[in-house]
């Protein structure tokens, strides 16, 4: 059965600064399968669409996955349609920066 989540959009300081995910470490406990995670960038809340977006597939092995993707918010979608894929989600940690400030 094929499943998905998404998290965000989410920002550091209530959209003041442009921030930047240099990586992500997925806790995944016990993961079967690959999942695909796109990570998106808005420049607004309001915005038709994102400013940045990336998409990468996790392993089952991976533990650090490698994200470059900027924007005043941030955002996170997981899913799978592998046969007897599964999932249970730990606490992922982003790496992230700040770049600039709105003005």
């Amino acid at each position: 059965m094929a499943y998905s989540l998404s998290l965000g959009p989410a920002s550091l300081d209530e959209g003041v600064s442009l921030a930047g995910i240099l990586g992500l470490e997925f806790d995944a406990k016990d993961q079967a399968g690959t999942i695909t995670l796109t990570a998106q960038g808005w420049d607004r809340l309001r915005d038709a669409a994102p400013v940045d977006s990336q998409t990468v597939t996790v392993n089952p092995s991976d533990s650090l996955v490698d994200l470059r993707l900027e924007g005043r918010y941030l955002g996170f979608t997981l899913g799978s349609a592998d046969l007897g894929g599964y999932l249970r989600l730990g606490q992922p940690t982003a790496y992230v920066s700040k770049k600039g400030v709105r003005r």
